[in-house]
């Protein structure tokens, strides 16, 4: 072996040794599938909704970020031909709320 070929040699080991020690492990998130999120500014501590339909009847993923309150309903929850009610309660009253057909765009 020559002196040029040990050279080479030489800068590609302290190559890879060098990618070897800097390599870091990374984690990573997905994004959240579809939702519908309902934001309310200063929910009471009782304060709940519940989506009915005809098959069940989910209570929202409920989220507080300082002042206000995210409740989520994912697309598992939710399917394009049914007909949905929401069912809010807070301080021992309640109130109903019908969505309408979807609207189909195409």
């Amino acid at each position: 072996m020559n002196k040029t070929s040990k050279g080479v040699l030489f800068v590609i080991v302290l190559f890879t040794l060098m990618i070897s020690v800097l390599t870091t492990t990374a984690s990573a998130n997905s994004a959240e599938p579809p939702a519908l999120v309902i934001l309310v500014n200063n929910p009471p501590d009782d304060f709940s909704i519940v989506l009915e339909s005809k098959e069940n009847q989910r209570e929202a993923n409920v989220r507080r970020v300082a002042w206000e309150g995210y409740y989520a309903f994912y697309s598992r929850d939710l399917q394009a031909d049914g007909e949905y009610r929401f069912k809010v309660t807070a301080n021992g009253k309640s109130l109903e709320c019908t969505l309408g057909p979807p609207l189909i765009f195409g």
